[in-house]
């Protein structure tokens, strides 16, 4: 408060009464907070009870924790279904165990998305029945607003998997299965991320 000039009794006051401070930490820093604020819950001013500080979470570690479960639920192995196996096709290194220090989380955010591009691309692909992408120029904006629906439906959502439990056991395709629920959750993932680009 020194260094913001504020505080004088005066700008206690109309700190206490008129303005917010944020403070953006991670998930501790939030803790120690609301610590403060218990502990000072009975103090006699707003300024002394810290009213003035407006806590916000740490969406970066929300993203990290995200990303690792992710990792922990589809690493699967380099030769069976899974991020290993797509991590190895897109030459990916650094990222076969998760580690606190260093660029793993950048790594791992990075496969992630082309994964999902791939993936995506590879669903274009197939519910259109094009050989290349560039065809798709041809179609209407409204025409590839409805076949990103049908490939959402059919290939990244709760839906998809809902439709395949329906089928008999032995029409059930498990690597379907698996492929579906990574597409479904990585677009939870970018969606966080690009939420917390945004604001």
């Amino acid at each position: 408060l020194r260094q913001l000039k504020l505080n004088s009794p005066e700008k206690r006051k109309e700190l206490g009464r008129d303005r917010m401070i944020p403070v953006v930490g991670d998930q501790l820093t939030v803790e120690r907070l609301r610590g403060l604020f218990k502990f000072r819950a009975e103090d006699d001013s707003s300024f002394e009870r810290n009213e003035h500080i407006l806590q916000f979470f740490g969406w970066f570690h929300l993203e990290m924790i995200v990303a690792g479960s992710l990792h922990k639920q589809f690493y699967g192995t380099s030769k069976t279904m899974g991020l290993m196996h797509d991590f190895t096709l897109l030459n990916k290194k650094g990222i076969s165990r998760p580690i606190t220090k260093g660029p793993f989380h950048h790594h791992l955010d990075e496969a992630i998305h082309h994964r999902l591009e791939a993936h995506l691309r590879y669903c274009w692909i197939i519910v259109t029945k094009v050989r290349n992408l560039a065809e798709l120029r041809k179609k209407t904006p409204r025409e590839l607003l409805d076949l990103a629906e049908v490939i959402y439906r059919e290939h990244a959502s709760s839906l998809a998997l809902d439709a395949l439990a329906m089928k008999p056991k032995l029409e059930q395709d498990e690597l379907r299965r698996q492929t579906i629920m990574l597409n479904r959750d990585s677009l939870h993932y970018d969606t966080l991320v690009h939420a917390i680009k945004t604001g």
